[in-house]
């Protein structure tokens, strides 16, 4: 299982805007967008519409992995801007890749100072605008904080970091994710025994977080970890372990107003070895996450799948 110290760290995410036509990728009736292999945008008005067909195979991210972990990854819509944590036990850091079109490979990834510690700093998800920046840090008494950087545009280094001490108590907070608002956020916590999902709001982005709240109908009784809510807020994926010592798997869940149905088994990535940190990008034609099955390259590798247009 994946451990960072004393933890397993994932991804979160948090509840956006509802789609009043109520149509889902789940049974074909979402309308995304495309992005093309020159970098065109897979979201926004300039990008082409599209009726998601079947997900295809899950490949690796070409470029990216090596003998360390690689793990927490985001990818930007127009996929071209990679951030994701490299490192394992006490040692997880914030690297960034950038390539220019689509169709190539990333180059190698870059240290991220500004962004990095002395400590483990790890799952980096960056708010839609590409300006926010959110990731769980391990401070100097051990246990691990969501924090919050920015910058002005997306070729400038995040900086002004802060602690969301607000959302911490004696445990553990990590893997955070919030909406497209940024007023909603979802994070992972073991302040219930095992890992669990939480969700807080707040009125407004210069406000603290309310008090967390236990999102009870993600609950596998097990593990739950890495939840990613697609762009639309229809859907939200997550990695739970559902058998006691068992792997974790992704699993998906649809969004029915504030509350979500029961996650059931993502089959389009179902391999050996385990599944974490899942990530949607862009309008849901795509998705990334963290993989140590058979024939990586290292222990946890980034892998994407995508599903084609009709």
């Amino acid at each position: 299982m994946r451990f960072v110290g004393w933890l397993v760290v994932l991804g979160a995410c948090g509840r956006l805007d509802f789609d009043p036509s109520g149509a889902r990728l789940g049974d074909g009736g979402a309308a995304l967008t495309d992005g093309g292999a020159d970098g065109s945008p897979l979201l926004g008005p300039d990008a082409a519409p599209c009726v998601p067909g079947p997900w295809g195979t899950p490949v690796a991210l070409p470029g990216i992995n090596s003998a360390a972990d690689e793990l927490g990854p985001w990818l930007s819509p127009d996929g071209l801007e990679l951030f994701l944590s490299v490192g394992g036990l006490f040692t997880a850091d914030i690297y960034r890749s950038v390539r220019s079109a689509r169709s190539d490979p990333f180059p190698l990834p870059t240290l991220q100072d500004e962004l990095s510690s002395a400590s483990t700093d790890f799952d980096p998800m960056v708010s839609e605008d590409g300006l926010t920046l959110w990731l769980s840090h391990v401070g100097s008494g051990g246990t691990n904080y969501v924090t919050e950087a920015s910058r002005p545009d997306r070729s400038t280094p995040f900086e002004s970091l802060v602690p969301h001490f607000d959302l911490s108590d004696s445990s553990n907070e990590y893997g955070p994710t919030v909406d497209a608002s940024q007023l909603t956020i979802l994070f992972a916590t073991t302040r219930l025994g095992s890992e669990k999902i939480m969700r807080a709001e707040r009125a407004d982005t210069d406000d603290l977080f309310e008090l967390p709240e236990f999102v009870s109908e993600l609950d596998s009784f097990g593990n739950d970890r890495g939840p990613s809510l697609r762009r639309d807020g229809l859907q939200l994926l997550l990695a739970s372990t559902v058998t006691l010592g068992g792997p974790s798997r992704l699993r998906i869940a649809d969004a029915v107003g504030d509350t979500f149905t029961t996650p059931q088994d993502f089959a389009p990535t179902a391999a050996d070895g385990e599944q974490v940190d899942p990530s949607w990008v862009g309008d849901g034609r795509a998705i990334v996450y963290a993989s140590d099955q058979a024939g990586g390259a290292g222990g946890y590798d980034l892998y994407m799948i995508e599903r084609t247009c009709l």
